[in-house]
């Protein structure tokens, strides 16, 4: 499915912004719901080259969002999603159980906000939408972040 974004200028500063879906991820080519899936998989001990080949998608691309949400990014999608369940729903926090992975916690917290979203405030709005609300829009981090 091609997307063609729409534009709007800025009444304050009067530059034009690109105005995305909650779907697409900003500067990637792939819905929040694929990489999320890559993500999970990888989370659950798949390789890059077998989530590749389920997804469709080229190897080096999902290696290269894999390497890009290990480590430090994956702390600050955990952190962002504590910071947006103690918001909706504090008691949540306590029942996340450690998964074992840095990845697997962040992806835990994440799922969790997510879910408390949508109970909350948005029951019509799909899961993907909010897991990409609840990062930030930063499931994979920007270049440059």
């Amino acid at each position: 499915m091609a997307l063609r974004p729409r534009r709007a200028r800025c009444a304050a500063c009067r530059a034009t912004h690109v105005l995305l879906p909650g779907t697409v991820l900003p500067r990637r080519a792939d819905t929040t719901a694929v990489i999320g899936t890559a993500l999970l998989a990888s989370a659950r001990g798949a390789g890059h080259r077998r989530i590749a080949a389920d997804l469709a998608r080229p190897a080096a691309t999902v290696r290269r969002w894999l390497r890009a949400v290990r480590g430090e990014h994956a702390e600050r999608l955990r952190a962002t999603a504590i910071d947006r369940l103690a918001r909706l729903d504090r008691d949540v926090i306590s029942t996340l159980a450690p998964t074992g992975s840095r990845l697997g916690d962040a992806l835990n917290a994440v799922a969790a906000a997510a879910l408390a979203h949508r109970a909350r405030l948005a029951p019509h709005v799909p899961i993907w939408d909010l897991v990409a609300a609840a990062t930030r829009w930063r499931l994979l981090p920007l270049p440059g972040d």
